[in-house]
């Protein structure tokens, strides 16, 4: 899985919290190495941040048009109905707020990874 925040010690949290449950996962901090680590990686499950300089919603666009099938949840401190709606329309499977809670997010992450 692919974590793909501009803000490193999110990034490292969600690592840690998924590695520690015995998720593989990689990160990105920016546009240019998040699109070179999906074309190159190919991974099953993408985590990306809304907020961000560049778009978050640009970002999963951009996703669904290099790697259609691979599923994308969206990390936001938007909690409005509205946005998580349009998030589902472009394609993101699910959203988790921002702050997390550590048990929730394996277990939301492994029911879409595992089934």
């Amino acid at each position: 899985m692919l974590i793909f925040d501009d803000e490193p010690h999110i990034c490292k949290a969600v690592e840690l919290v998924l590695g520690g449950d015995g998720l593989e996962t990689d990160v990105a901090n920016s546009p240019p190495e998040y699109f070179r680590k999906l074309k190159e990686e190919d991974p099953d499950l993408v985590l990306l941040d809304v907020v961000m300089p560049m778009s978050g919603v640009d970002v999963l666009k951009q996703t669904r048009k290099m790697k259609p099938n691979v599923k994308v949840v969206m990390l936001t401190v938007v909690g409005s109905e509205a946005f998580k709606e349009h998030y589902k329309e472009l394609g993101a499977v699910d959203y988790i707020n921002k702050p997390f809670n550590n048990n929730d997010l394996v277990k939301r992450v492994k029911r879409i990874v595992c089934g």
